[in-house]
């Protein structure tokens, strides 16, 4: 008898530890999708917004941003590389798939004959002059969508325009989806006298599919920060800061893209 208190005992309190031991969550993070491939076919950096009134405050601010023209223009060139491969990193990891840029497919003959189609002075952007109306793309991309002078938004403002040029891409790339990123320096406004000025740097990120449709897009850009406008590192530290919103372009990205598949 006293054997099976004993057995008793030890039952209960096994029963009792269980049952008040707290349930532990299983959070299932969001899948990503079955996506066979992605091409990176262009990144780019638009031209540099400035503001163009007031007049006399503007006028003083973007006379500071003329003088530092050239310098810009390198660490733009400097940056779009480095913007490419951060790019087709972060969509390889968050689509789980195979992503290749201009560079990878570059000498395939496919692509060659894409590229001789748009090889004029109107759809390349010319590394070798410098304006703020000026755009940069990575290596060995080509301006094959005639974007109103490299304007993402734009040129997607009509899809009579962007739809077929993107199908017709397709036509000479094998790909599942067709990736394009554009980024920005932006000048929103400038402070009294020109004296100080807010810079911020833009994103965006679009996925194109066979048809030339939007399946998945997404947009974010840096908190403004107060310069001077006269010294570079204003400039480049913003430029910099890319890595950093284009993760949370990516999550965007992908939680549009679920969205519209639902």
């Amino acid at each position: 008898m006293k054997l099976n208190s004993q057995i008793y005992a030890i039952v209960f309190s096994i029963i009792l530890s269980t049952s008040c031991k707290p349930t532990q969550q299983i959070i299932t993070p969001e899948k990503s999708p079955n996506i066979t491939g992605i091409t990176l076919l262009y990144t780019g950096i638009e031209n540099f917004s400035r503001p163009a009134f007031p007049l006399i405050d503007a006028g003083v601010f973007n006379a500071k941003t003329d003088k530092l023209a050239e310098q810009i223009k390198e660490a733009q060139i400097s940056a779009v590389e480095r913007y490419q491969k951060i790019v087709s990193k972060g969509l390889a990891k968050t689509y789980n798939c195979e992503v290749k840029t201009a560079q990878d497919i570059y000498n395939t003959s496919n692509f060659k004959n894409l590229v001789a189609q748009y090889r004029n002075d109107s759809a390349m952007f010319n590394y070798n002059k410098f304006t703020f109306n000026q755009s940069y793309i990575a290596p060995h991309e080509v301006n094959v969508l005639d974007m109103n002078k490299g304007k993402m938004t734009r040129f997607l403002k009509s899809k009579k325009k962007y739809a077929p040029s993107i199908a017709e891409i397709f036509k000479y790339i094998d790909t599942e989806y067709l990736a394009i990123s554009s980024s920005k320096l932006y000048i929103p406004r400038v402070g009294s006298f020109g004296v100080r000025g807010y810079i911020k740097l833009e994103t965006s990120l679009y996925l194109f599919d066979r048809m030339g449709n939007i399946v998945a897009s997404s947009f974010h850009y840096t908190p403004n920060r107060r310069i001077t406008g006269s010294k570079l590192h204003e400039y480049t530290s913003t430029l910099d800061l890319f890595d950093a919103i284009f993760e949370t372009t990516l999550k965007k990205n992908l939680l549009n893209y679920n969205h519209r598949r639902k």
